[in-house]
This record gives C-alpha cells, structure tokens and sequence, in this order.
C-alpha cells in the first residue's frame, strides 16, 4: 500500500508539472496587443529590429509584398487577441491596418500619449508623432499612418529645406486641379526634396515628405463630399519664412474667421493660414462649385466689389434699417451666355442661383433665411429683421466667368439713383444677313440627311423631333456609328453641336449586363460625336466611369459623370484627354449639349456650354462625316445636330 500510494503522489506531481508547463508555453505563445507607444516605435526600426520586436508580441511575418522589406503582413503565431496586422515601412513612416475591435481599445491612449486633433478630419499630433486615422470601408478596418516628426535642433527650430513659394504652390495646385496625375507632379515635388510616402489609403489621398518631415497633402474631391484642396506643412517654421510668406500674402484679398486669416484673388480658390507654434499649414481650397464662402471685397467704407465667387458681405444690418444700393460693372458669362451688367440677362435660368431673377444679375438678401431681391443698377429696401447682407452674382457656375461689379451702398443714407441715359436713336437701315448658314442643321423630323448605322447591330429609328440609336454590339469599348456626310475642308473654322441623352444611363444598367463587360480596369460607357473620314478624325463623348467596389459579381459599383476626347491621325486612334471625372456632365439620363468649336490652330471643347478642354486643332482631310458614337450595349436620343462654319 505505501508503494502505490508513492507512485500515485509521483504520478499527481508528474502531471500538474506538464499542465503548468503547457499552460505557461501557452501563454508565452500568445499574441498580446501593441500599445500605441509600441506602434509608435514601430515605423522608427529597421527591418531586422522589426521582427525581433513583434516575436516578443507573438507575431511573425506571413507575407513580404516587395524585396525591400517595407511591405509585409503580419500575424499571430497562436491566434491570439489579434489574429493578423497588415503593415508598411518606409523612412520612419509606417501605415498599419488593424481591425476594428482593436482599434476601439486603442483609441481612448491618444489622450494619454499627449495627441491632439489637427484641422483635418483624422489627424492627430503629440510632440513626436502625427497620426492620421482612417475606416476603410471594402476590408472593414482601420488604417493608421504613423509618421515621426524631424529632430530639433539645439535652437529649437528644424533646419529650414527649400520651400515652395506663394506662386509655386498655386502652379502645383493649378495642376493638380486640372486632373493631372499626381504622380506627375512628383518631379517638381522631388525637385525640393518632397518623396511620396507611398502610402496610399485610396488613390486620391497622397502625402510627400521631406527629410525634417514637412509635408504636402493631396485629397481629390470623387464622390462629391468634400472640394478638392491641397495642405503644405512646415514644422517649425523660422521668422524669416513666416515674415516672407506674409510679404507674398499681402497683394491679396485678406478676411479673418475664428482668428484663422484666409487670403484669396478671383475667389477660384482659397488659402487658409494655419499657423501655432509647432508649425505652419497652408491650406488650397478648390472653390469652382462656389462651396467656400467669400466675402465682398471693401474698397472703402462704402464700396464694395462683388464677382462671381462673392457670397455675403461684412455689413450688417438692423430691423427697420433702409439699405440703399447701387451698382455698375460687366460679368462674363462664358463663351455662350456674354457679358451681363447688375441688371442681368435673359434665359439661361437652369444656371442661376434663383431661378426667378434675372441670370447674371446681382442680387442680394438681409439674413441667413432671407429672401433674395433682385439689387440690379439700384435698388433700397427695408430690413425686416437684423442681420448680414448677403451680395451675389446669379449664376451656379462661375468657373467660367469673368469681371467683377462695384456696388456704393448706404444704411439709412440714401444713395442717387444712376441717371436714366436715353438710347441714341440710330437710322434703320436695311442690312444684309452675311452670317454663316449651316452646313448641317437637323432636328429629325425625317431622315433627310440619310443618316446610315454601319453595322447591322446597330438601330436607327428617326422621326418625332430625335433620333434613337441602339448599339447592340456586346464587347467592352467596341462602338459603331450611325454617319451623315459633311462639307468641311482643312482651312475652315466650325462649330459642331448635338443635343444627346442616354436612355440606358450607368445608373439603370443592369447587374448582368455589367458582368459581361466589366474588366479589371473601369469600365468606361460612352456617348458622343465625331467627325473626320476614318482616317483623321476626333472624337468627344461623355458618360460614366464605372468602379465596381467590393463584390465579384458586380452588385456595388458606382457611376462618375465624365468625358473624353481622342483622335485618329493617319489611322491610328490615341487619347488626347483620358476619361476624366467632370461636374459640367449630366448623367442620370439627361440631356448633355456637346460643342466643338475649332477655330485660329484649337479644339475647344463644351460641355453644357462649359468649356471643358483646348486642344491644338489638326487637319481632318477631305470625305469627312458627322458619326454618333457609343459604348457597347448603348442606347441614346439624338435632337439635334449643328454644323456650322465661322469667320
């Protein structure tokens, strides 16, 4: 008996010995969660110090993504508390995608590590490290991208790299408006000693650094959430560089919001100048959809100047309070609409800002909830109630405007109306209409023209005002045409209309007719004109881009209102304007007027009467023909179609 009750405390002792030991490798084993200190050091270490760093937390390297060692995943070894990080490196920067659970843990040490919220929506910063946070929407995570700032020196200010001008920021971003890729303005950017980070959450999001980590940052407005605007980050910045940006701000016009100054010229964008003691931030907003507000700009204590851009003024008023209010001056409309004076002018009420008051014109309104007034060459009225007074050129659109008017005003002082000036009267005499006649004008109340499809899956059906015509071909980017002959010669100067709508927008198309011709690339569907012989032609058509998002079968796509141009010179077809994203197109089945206009060696290029693109003109040959042009599976409405030639 006592023998086996030794073996059996031997055998109760053997076997608590491995469960403790199973149990601590177990343990040892385990993934554990970085802190944000942790992740913090983790985008200042080199490769080799990387992977000793996170097999202390349990993880290891499943993936490398480059032969650089800056791109790998990452996961745990026993499936712990985090099962897989994604993570990127490069010169002190590090991009980590984490799940969702973590990140709501982690959120509450930004506090605690000292982090405060920048400007941006996303951006954090403490005294070492800026952070800026991102949900990715398709994977279901959150991106960090940690970025340690530069060293200081024993002065306490970084050394200053060679920075980019007032002139020079606004070349870049005048580029980078112009739907140029970024990756092309990398050159000016290396030039001064800008790399991209290389971390990209999504194409339109793009930061370049330098060695003592100023950055710029690039977002492009997609979805229409928020105007395109380009931010340029100086740390640290000298006296000498704050005082020389001052010296470059001060032809400009200049207002003050939330002791935040803002400059701006025409008003086409703007400059907010964010400066504390850390650094300086200036921020290029896009302002062609008239989203920033503008005020007036004071010439003296009772003018004003408003344009295009303007939106309210700095004059406030009191109930009871009789504003008197004068102007004179000229706005360019555009190409198609001409100059207006206060008064306005007629039609093109689709564009205005207030349908019922004269295109053009200037209006105004007392308070936020105010009614607009027609203010015109003059005007007074008495304020029902306190508030701003609120000056505006009526017109949605300004991106193509010009001119500005200049408006005396008075508070309770009354103002001289403008003289009535009598129209001279001028002798009638009979003129001769030498304007130029159209070489094809058709509205299709019948086929007069002999419009012809080339291809026997292509229907034309003309008659009641429009032509509809189907492209029943089933390949992706493979277009016919329906054609008439044209009468124009090399050196002829001309205008070339058509009114076009889609009857098969992006929006209603189908899931399975996507499937068959979606590729990897966005699918492109189209709709336009061109004119030439086959053998040089050009090409102008708008629709929608295609991004399918996160399903295999297409489900989840979304439409982007574009156009494109393209040409065929000696039989060979090339871009000359990619498909490119652009507001002025109408899409969900709306009518779009496409204008070419070829005049003195240039392509100008209308959508909706907004001029879109000049390109340098080419010769078309002789046999040329006007072609409707569509993308595979495409059904349109044609009104109608001009030719024309100009002086």
């Amino acid at each position: 008996m006592k023998t086996t009750r030794k073996t059996s405390i031997i055998s109760l002792l053997v076997c608590i010995f491995f469960l403790v030991t199973a149990f601590t490798n177990d343990a040892k084993s385990q993934c554990t969660e970085f802190t944000l200190t942790e992740l913090e050091k983790l985008c200042t270490l080199e490769f080799k110090e990387f992977k000793e760093f996170i097999a202390k937390k349990g993880f290891g390297i499943s993936k490398l993504f480059d032969n650089e060692d800056t791109e790998f995943d990452i996961s745990c070894v026993n499936k712990g508390a985090i099962n897989f990080m994604s993570v990127k490196l490069l010169n002190h920067i590090g991009l980590i995608s984490i799940p969702v659970a973590y990140y709501e843990r982690l959120k509450g040490s930004f506090v605690k590590n000292g982090y405060k919220a920048k400007a941006s929506e996303g951006f954090f910063k403490n005294e070492n490290f800026t952070v800026f946070v991102e949900y990715n929407q398709t994977k279901k995570n959150y991106s960090l991208l940690i970025s340690k700032d530069a060293s200081t020196t024993t002065s306490g200010s970084v050394k200053q790299s060679e920075y980019f001008s007032i002139a020079e920021l606004e070349s870049v971003f005048s580029r980078f408006l112009s739907n140029e890729y970024i990756s092309n303005l990398e050159s000016t950017l290396n030039a001064k000693g800008y790399y991209s980070s290389k971390k990209k959450f999504n194409s339109d999001l793009n930061s370049f650094y330098d060695d003592n980590r100023n950055e710029f940052f690039f977002s492009k407005d997609v979805d229409n959430f928020i105007d395109n605007y380009m931010s340029y980050t100086i740390i640290k910045p000298s006296k000498q560089l704050l005082a020389d940006f001052k010296i470059q701000l001060k032809s400009y016009n200049k207002y003050t919001f939330e002791k935040k100054d803002t400059y701006f010229n025409d008003g086409s964008y703007k400059i907010k100048y964010n400066y504390n003691n850390d650094s300086l931030e200036l921020i290029f907003w896009d302002n062609s959809k008239k989203n920033q507000l503008l005020p007036a700009v004071q010439i003296n204590d009772s003018i004003l100047q408003v344009n295009s851009y303007t939106q309210f003024t700095e004059i406030f008023v009191k109930k009871g309070d009789k504003v008197f209010l004068k102007a004179n001056g000229k706005i360019g409309l555009g190409m198609w609409a001409g100059e207006a004076t206060p008064n306005g002018i007629e039609g093109f009420q689709n564009y205005s800002e207030v349908a019922d008051l004269k295109h053009g014109s200037l209006i105004g309104k007392i308070g936020k909830d105010g009614k607009w007034f027609l203010v015109g060459r003059y005007n007074s009225t008495i304020a029902e109630e306190n508030g701003r007074l609120f000056l505006q050129v009526n017109d949605k659109d300004p991106s193509n405007n010009s001119g500005s008017f200049i408006v005396e005003y008075g508070i309770n002082k009354e103002i001289p109306p403008p003289p009535i000036v009598e129209e001279p009267k001028v002798e009638v005499k009979p003129t001769v209409d030498n304007s130029p006649k159209p070489i094809l004008e058709d509205y299709f109340a019948d086929n007069k023209n002999n419009w012809t499809a080339s291809s026997n899956t292509h229907v034309i059906s003309i008659g009641d005002n429009r032509m509809i015509y189907e492209n029943k071909e089933k390949k992706d980017k493979i277009y016919a045409t329906v054609k008439t002959p044209i009468a124009l010669s090399n050196d002829d100067n001309y205008t070339v209309e058509i009114s076009i709508q889609s009857l098969t927008p992006c929006q209603n198309q189908k899931v399975g007719d996507l499937a068959i011709i979606f590729s990897k690339k966005p699918l492109e569907v189209f709709y336009g004109f061109s004119i030439g012989n086959g053998q040089s032609d050009i090409a102008f058509a708008v629709g929608s881009q295609i991004n399918e998002k996160t399903t295999k079968d297409f489900t989840n796509y979304t439409c982007k209102p574009s156009y494109f141009i393209s040409n065929t010179i000696a039989g060979s077809s090339s871009y000359l304007q990619n498909f490119t994203k652009n507001n002025s197109v109408a899409d969900g089945g709306n009518v779009n007027i496409l204008k070419l206009v070829k005049k003195e060696g240039k392509f100008s290029f209308y959508i909706n009467n907004r001029l879109v693109s000049n390109k340098n003109s080419f010769s078309l040959g002789n046999d040329n023909s006007l072609s409707i042009v569509t993308s595979a599976k495409s059904k349109v409405s044609v009104n109608y179609v001009k030719v024309y030639k100009i002086n």
